[in-house]
This record gives C-alpha cells, sequence and structure tokens, in this order.
C-alpha cells in the first residue's frame, strides 16, 4: 500500500482522515491529518473474557461481491483457528464496521471513542479492518500488539500475506470508495446501511449515528 501526505480541512466540525499513496511518506502520514468531514445519513458479539485485547484478532479468508443497500458478507479465521462469517456473527445487530490502520494518526486518535462505544453498546457488533502497509504473516503480531496496547476489545480483520484486507475496503467501495482512512459503515440489524462516516470522528458523533441504527 502506498501512503499519501494527509490534507488538512476545516468545515464546522472538524474530522481528520488519512489518504495512501506514497511509500516514502509513510512517517510523515503518522503526525499528519485531513479533516474530511463527516458524511453521513446522520452487540459487539462478547467473547469470553480473552488473555489480551490481541485474542479479538482475525485472519481475513474470503470476501464476496460488494453491495451498495446491505453490508456485504465476508469471512476470517478466528484466534481458534474457525473460519467466521460477518453474516452469522452479526446476524440480528447492528454493525459498526471501521476500516483504519496503526500507521494512520487520525484512525488512532478516534479508538479510544471507538472503545468506549463498543462497551456502551453491547448490542451492536463493532468490527475493524486494518489495512495495513505490506500486509504479510508480521502484519497479525504487529496489530495483535497494538490492539493490546489500545485495549481494543472488539474484533479486528487483518490479511496474512496470501488474503489482503485491502480486499474488504474494495469490495465495499460499491457503497463508498475508500480513499481515506478512518472509513465508518454502520448498519443496522437487518444489514441495511445506516450511516457512512469519512473521517475521523467523535463518541458523541459515533453515538448519534449507532442509535439511528438501532
Amino acid at each position: 500500500m502506498r501512503i499519501a501526505v494527509c490534507l488538512l480541512i476545516v468545515a464546522g466540525l472538524t474530522y481528520s482522515g488519512c489518504s495512501k499513496s506514497n511509500e516514502d511518506s509513510k512517517t510523515k502520514m503518522e503526525d499528519a491529518s485531513t479533516a474530511i468531514g463527516q458524511k453521513s445519513t446522520s452487540a459487539q458479539v462478547m467473547l469470553p473474557t480473552p488473555a489480551s485485547p490481541s485474542d479479538y484478532i482475525g485472519e481475513f479468508v474470503a470476501v464476496e461481491n460488494g453491495q451498495t443497500i446491505k453490508y456485504t458478507n465476508f469471512s476470517w479465521k478466528n484466534t481458534k483457528g474457525e473460519t467466521v462469517q460477518l453474516k452469522d456473527f452479526a446476524k440480528g445487530k447492528p454493525v459498526f464496521l471501521n476500516f483504519w490502520a496503526t500507521w494512520c494518526g487520525p484512525c488512532k486518535r478516534e479508538i479510544s471513542d471507538i472503545i468506549e462505544c463498543s462497551k456502551e453498546f453491547k448490542d451492536v457488533v463493532f468490527i475493524g479492518v486494518a489495512l495495513e502497509n505490506g500486509e504479510n504473516p508480521e502484519t497479525k503480531v504487529r496489530v495483535g500488539k497494538f490492539m493490546d496496547s489500545q485495549g481494543m476489545t472488539y474484533t479486528n480483520i487483518v490479511g496474512n500475506g496470501k488474503t489482503s484486507a485491502q480486499s474488504i475496503a474494495s469490495a465495499y467501495a460499491a457503497i463508498q470508495p475508500i480513499e481515506a482512512i478512518p472509513t465508518t459503515f454502520i448498519f443496522d440489524k437487518n444489514g441495511n446501511l445506516k450511516s457512512t462516516i469519512i473521517g475521523m470522528n467523535t463518541k458523541a458523533g459515533f453515538t448519534e449515528a449507532i442509535k439511528k441504527a438501532l
């Protein structure tokens, strides 16, 4: 993946996001932010208490064709090696789907708010898709360590060198091309899209969008 320097835009309430193009700009990208603005029509499935947050990580397996009305189904292997499908994992519950990366400053800044929302809205399924650079077998370790450091106790999907999490982003481009991260989609219990949020958001902003999906 290539990374471009994030641009700063101020429009009312400021939201930030990272775009992706030039690999040499990765270091600069860390602290840069792009205020993209919110574009929105605006439970968590509780696993047994994990040994660490990284127990919530999954390796991407496959994704179906994208669609613009409902969430697109994809599958992953959990830490037990079991293949899990989104349509089964989230059946009958709203879905909060967040595209992010460990190198993206705005992504990292909104994580604490997502964690708080995931604890508050326990009937909503929270899933992150980590769009890492040069996805390989070490990606899971890198993202797992990051999740541990942040206390991210909700499911996150990574690529593994054979299958890339970028494939999920490509499928969801049917809804909205993911040209900047973080990008978040929120679906109701029937899988219908309720909100699309481009750029960094706050707990208050996420809460408002989630409530529209309940």
